[in-house]
């Protein structure tokens, strides 16, 4: 997305806290963007028909909060990135 965290923050209650999180733990926002991106697919056009719907729905979405969470820990390693995708 174009807006930053900070300018979503002053709209949605939960973005606020969002956004300290990010900054504090320095969270790449490409994961929060595929996360919500993938939900708001799912929101409008149902669940994933296929197998492969449902493969990229889980990248997007549990993988996206596994590197998140790795980060999140100060674990920045590509092999831990795979152990999650």
């Amino acid at each position: 997305g174009g807006e930053g965290i900070s300018a979503a923050a002053s709209r949605h209650p939960l973005a606020a806290p969002l956004a300290t999180v990010v900054a504090r733990h320095g969270l790449t926002r490409r994961w929060l963007d595929r996360l919500i991106e993938a939900r708001e697919l799912e929101m409008s056009e149902g669940p994933p028909r296929t197998v492969a719907d449902v493969e990229r729905y889980g990248e997007h979405t549990q993988a996206s909060l596994l590197y998140l969470t790795l980060e999140a820990l100060g674990v920045r390693d590509v092999d831990a990135d795979h152990a999650a995708s």
